[in-house]
């Protein structure tokens, strides 16, 4: 398994919990998991190929031939198990060669091989990562070698720590307050709540009235001189009509 540091689409952040995920399950620690199952962190490498970093990112992964053209195959002029993760994969499987990297391959132009290649480095299984050695020339995957600066791998997955139940538990809850919230807000942008109307006198008890109890009552509809009452959302208003414009 690998997955591109630089991925914008899908976090490394699921990649990681997979694989620890696996690892828990199968048990024996990180050593025993990597007898059957590794897992590769790119360091520059966009959501399944190229670079905007300069950074090695072509070893024969699904999709990356046919970024480089139609007519090619494999890491153009680096067809081997070294260079190749398929191949390296299949030697794997059929020869029992361990797989201890990979050599990731990039060009001047990353996407155009006529351009010449412009630097070469391992891509290491997780947890160890390429360490330069001080002295050689660092677009030279010679120059590299994969290490973890200690001895125990399982102990530096261990410091390095899998996600925390509580930090899923955190992932999950804001997850689903966010999908709730956006709910809401699309229920209230598609179908629009109608305003209330608290029904007040002139559409409930004035209409029921006769002349003549409308003559003895206190206050009637359109009582004062040049207003008229209109029915609101509260209850009912009198506005007034002034050279034209209405006040209430």
């Amino acid at each position: 398994m690998y997955h591109g540091m630089a991925d914008g689409l899908v976090p490394t952040q699921g990649s990681d919990l997979y694989y620890h995920r696996v690892t828990e399950t199968m048990g024996g620690g990180v050593a025993a998991t990597q007898e059957f199952f590794k897992y590769f962190m790119v360091p520059g490498m966009q959501h399944c190929w190229t670079t905007v970093v300069d950074a090695p990112w072509a070893f024969g992964a699904p999709s990356q031939a046919a970024a480089l053209g139609n007519d090619t195959w494999s890491v153009p002029g680096f067809q081997d198990a070294q260079h190749d993760i398929l191949l390296a994969l299949i030697d794997w499987v059929e020869k029992n060669a361990t797989v201890d990297h990979i050599v990731a391959t990039t060009w001047n132009k990353p996407t155009n091989i006529s351009t010449g290649v412009l630097k070469q480095r391992p891509i290491c299984p997780y947890p160890q990562m390429a360490r330069w050695d001080g002295d050689g020339d660092i677009n030279d995957a010679k120059s590299w070698s994969c290490g973890v600066g200690r001895d125990d791998m399982d102990t530096v997955a261990k410091c390095l720590g899998s996600p925390s139940e509580s930090t899923t538990t955190a992932v999950v809850v804001t997850t689903v307050v966010t999908t709730l919230t956006l709910a809401s807000l699309a229920r209230f942008a598609l179908w629009p709540r109608k305003p209330q109307i608290i029904p007040g006198a002139l559409t409930t008890s004035v209409p029921k009235l006769s002349k003549e109890e409308l003559a003895k009552a206190t206050y009637r509809t359109d009582h004062f001189p040049g207003a008229r009452d209109v029915v609101t959302p509260v209850c009912f208003s009198t506005i007034y009509v002034c050279a034209g414009a209405d006040v209430s």
